[in-house]
């Protein structure tokens, strides 16, 4: 259950922090920043230092502008109570 839990876990956090706002960037502003949007975590995974800093600033400044302005607030809080909910009640099964 536990091991099943963790993948479960690793695919949701993957999902939500990087394949949803990704695809919210590329149907905001379009593929050349969609693209842009899939490369900078890669690119901030294998940086080091200050350039780390820049490219996950500059990756969560893209996303959150393109979450907001497709889906608007209502929506993100929604979300971010669903995350909040769900990380609460695999965090009680987890232990």
């Amino acid at each position: 259950m536990a091991k099943a839990l963790s993948i479960f876990l690793i695919l949701f956090a993957f999902c939500a922090g990087y394949i949803f706002p990704a695809l919210a960037v590329w149907a905001y502003f379009g593929w050349i920043w969609g693209v842009v949007a899939f490369v900078l975590p890669v690119l901030s995974f294998f940086s080091s230092g200050c350039l780390r800093v820049i490219f996950t600033i500059g990756w969560y400044i893209l996303g959150a502008i393109a979450v907001v302005s497709l889906f608007g607030w209502w929506f993100v809080l929604v979300l971010l109570a669903w995350v909040a909910w769900w990380i609460i009640i695999l965090a009680i099964l987890a232990s």
